[in-house]
């Protein structure tokens, strides 16, 4: 399966709001990769045929990646386990899928 990641990362069942100026990060304000278009782990998962958990696992600990949540806490003699949201942008998927699907020793 040949997927072209040069275009926007098109989900199934998402509907994509392009179509409009491609939002630059100085133009709307925002720093970062805040402009840019983020998914969760779950469409990664769809569009890349890979398990929710495989995704979470591959993106941990990638720069650029969001967690929005709280890390495991002690409450009296109870470990509360960490909860976490993860949102990853578009740009980031990109540089993973490329550098999964690069070839070794050639750049």
């Amino acid at each position: 399966m040949d997927l072209d990641f040069s275009a926007p990362l098109a989900l199934p069942g998402v509907p994509f709001s392009g179509g409009g100026p491609v939002i630059d990060a100085g133009d709307a304000g925002l720093p970062g990769l805040a402009g840019e278009q983020h998914y969760s782990p779950k469409e990664i998962a769809q569009r890349w045929g890979l398990s929710e958990t495989k995704v979470r696992r591959m993106f941990e600990a990638e720069p650029g990646v969001l967690r929005i949540g709280e890390p495991s806490r002690r409450v009296g003699r109870k470990l509360k386990r960490g909860y976490y949201t993860m949102r990853i942008p578009e740009s980031v998927a990109v540089r993973v899928h490329r550098r999964l699907t690069a070839v070794p020793g050639i750049q």
